[in-house]
């Protein structure tokens, strides 16, 4: 099942995607949810976000590859973290497939977009058991991390042990 959301004209909604038709859905994925009957020809709609999370995590460093490259760049050993380093990131800077990237005017530099897996979390976890863990996933997206290299330095504080 592929889910989407989408606006048609100014209504918004989640939609069923099959092949190149949406077939709009009352609810969303996260709740009860029917299909209304409606269908929208897929190249006739915007794709939003497929999701507005409340919360928004990245975890990163999370690709040996990456570390190791940034730090061949820098002329550095490669530092790996021990563990997970999950960060906060801001729902409202999500966009959707086909929006504009739009760099702030102050930046000071190139920017460095970064495709990731996206995991949408279906319902309210905590403590869980490595083996259950997939059973509180909804589903996957694709996204594409855009990080301001000099601005993260500035922020980057030290993790406490």
């Amino acid at each position: 099942m592929k889910w989407c959301r989408f606006r048609a004209g100014q209504h918004e909604s989640y939609g069923l995607v099959e092949d190149e038709k949406v077939n709009e859905v009352t609810g969303s994925p996260f709740t009860e949810h029917a299909l209304t009957g409606k269908t929208h020809a897929l190249g006739e709609i915007k794709l939003l976000p497929p999701v507005i999370p409340t919360v928004l995590y990245a975890a990163g460093p999370n690709y040996r590859g990456h570390l190791e490259g940034m730090a061949k760049r820098r002329g550095e050993a490669p530092k790996y973290p021990a563990r997970p380093e999950p960060k906060l990131r801001s729902p409202r800077a999500m966009i959707g497939p086909e929006d504009n990237i739009v760099i702030p005017k102050h930046s000071p530099g190139a920017v460095q977009p970064e495709g990731q897996l996206a995991v949408v979390i279906g319902k309210r976890a905590r403590n869980v058991a490595i083996a259950d863990a997939l059973d509180y996933v909804l589903g996957y997206s694709i996204g594409n991390d855009v990080s301001q290299r000099d601005w993260q330095k500035k922020c980057k504080k030290p993790v406490k042990e």
